[in-house]
């Protein structure tokens, strides 16, 4: 372990830490009654036709929990990164755009009024059910464990371990259901319908790993099949959760495949 590898840990550590007294207070003082339900849809209502407009929004119960833990971790993380590993620079400062775009998408959503805006739909980690959430993630990542010993490639950091654990498993995972299921199929099914929305952020997260796997159709085609039915899942609840435990959990085995 490099000694420059403890300040992603320490700071992996402080951003859950913060996540976790937000999550507290709201628990305390009740924060969470403030975000009244909105009359919830059967979006699978609108498999072909839009959603209607400002339903997918950031103002859900515990955002600050969600917003906290990502942005301090992603973006501190990455940076890391960029600073730490020059090797890997440019795909740090990929990802620090990516999770600057997501994070201003958040925040407009989050802070618009009086009603959430029209032209851009998001979704963080829904209003309830989060136990089910999290097991319909585990659910729809077993299909691709195996396939991903075959097809997922971890973000290895030579020499750095525990430092590619959490770029792998935690901060990829992060930024990239944020973008794609977060951010992106919800604002196309405002407008074209889930069965847009979920094809097109499907298309788009294949393509982003399309360089990664040099063209390779099999593990490109492995991607656009997760990519479509966790945004498919992700829809059911109008969170990104699902999708978020799933990826986590298909990059985990592919990181456990690659340091055996």
């Amino acid at each position: 372990m490099l000694w420059y590898e403890w300040f992603l840990i320490v700071g992996t550590v402080m951003a859950w830490l913060v996540g976790l007294m937000n999550y507290i207070y709201y628990r305390k003082y009740g924060m969470d009654r403030f975000f009244k339900p909105k009359r919830k849809i059967d979006t699978y209502e609108y498999l072909f036709k839009p959603v209607p407009r400002g339903y997918f929004t950031a103002k859900q119960p515990y955002f600050n929990v969600f917003a906290w833990i990502g942005g301090l971790q992603c973006i501190m993380g990455f940076l890391w990164m960029a600073v730490c590993v020059p090797e890997m620079r440019t795909v740090a400062f990929i990802y620090l755009i990516m999770a600057g775009i997501v994070a201003t998408c958040y925040l407009i959503s989050y802070y618009s009024t009086p009603q959430p805006m029209e032209v851009l739909g998001v979704m963080a980690f829904g209003w309830c059910c989060w136990e089910d959430q999290v097991l319909f993630g585990i659910v729809l990542a077993l299909p691709f464990l195996i396939l991903s010993m075959l097809t997922v490639s971890p973000m290895q950091i030579k020499d750095m371990p525990i430092a590619s654990f959490i770029v792998t498993v935690i901060m990829v995972p992060m930024v990239e259901e944020s973008l794609f299921r977060g951010v992106w199929a919800p604002s196309v099914a405002e407008f074209a319908g889930i069965v847009h929305g979920a094809l097109s952020s499907a298309i788009l997260f294949a393509l982003f790993h399309a360089y990664v796997y040099q063209l390779d159709w099999f593990r490109i085609g492995i991607v656009f099949c997760f990519g479509f039915v966790a945004s498919m899942v992700d829809f059911k609840f109008d969170s990104i959760l699902p999708s978020t435990v799933a990826h986590s959990l298909i990059n985990f085995m592919a990181y456990l495949s690659y340091i055996r």
